[in-house]
């Protein structure tokens, strides 16, 4: 059962062990953060994907790896979509082989903004062996975004636990996703964003 009690907001950059994080209230957001995301609608036995994805809201970087799991438990890279925000480009790569395209919209920003409804706390887990969330509701309609999110996130960093988003992004594409991230760690290596080798020839100089 979610209660009522939304916290104090106010953002104050802040740089911690060469990571960079927000202050949001009480909260520490981290900018830099990589997560294994699965599709709620869409994985089931027959149809064990998921996307390990990786973003560095400070470079404007978003690494989005298709992953397949395997009948060992493994799992296997499909394909990778690395999104620079920074210079509006996605590189799609595939088994050696690497196309581009124009981003049409902007990135998703970290947290939530300014008005967004609170819809209460909750916690996942048990016991000793839980973490606090809020479930929030908001709107983005700039950036050629026309989408509305309901998400829930843990009550310290406002780190993503549960996404659901529907409406428009860039040129009428539709969104309608709902999942949930997993794996969760701060700890990302440099090497993570590093473009793909045969994506190098794409980039801009």
């Amino acid at each position: 059962m979610l209660s009522s009690s939304p916290p104090v907001q106010f953002v104050v950059p802040v740089l911690v062990h060469n990571i960079a994080y927000i202050s949001f209230g009480s909260r520490r957001i981290f900018l830099l953060f990589q997560a294994e995301v699965i599709p709620l609608a869409s994985f089931s036995v027959d149809n064990q994907r998921l996307v390990r994805v990786t973003r560095d809201w400070e470079s404007r970087l978003q690494i989005q790896d298709t992953l397949v799991v395997l009948g060992d438990g493994t799992m296997a890279a499909q394909q990778q979509i690395f999104s620079d925000f920074k210079h509006m480009i996605q590189y799609i790569s595939s088994q050696g082989s690497c196309v581009t395209q124009k981003i049409q919209f902007g990135m998703l920003e970290p947290c939530m903004p300014d008005g967004a409804t609170y819809l209460g706390k909750s916690f996942i887990g048990q016991y000793n062996n839980k973490a606090d969330i809020d479930g929030w509701y908001f709107r983005r309609t700039d950036q050629n975004r026309n989408i509305e999110m309901t998400i829930a996130v843990t009550a310290d960093k406002c780190v993503p636990v549960m996404e659901h988003i529907t409406g428009t992004m860039g040129a009428g594409a539709q969104a309608n996703t709902m999942v949930l991230f997993t794996n969760l760690t701060e700890d990302v290596a440099d090497e993570a964003f590093d473009l793909p080798p045969e994506c190098f020839a794409l980039a801009p100089t």
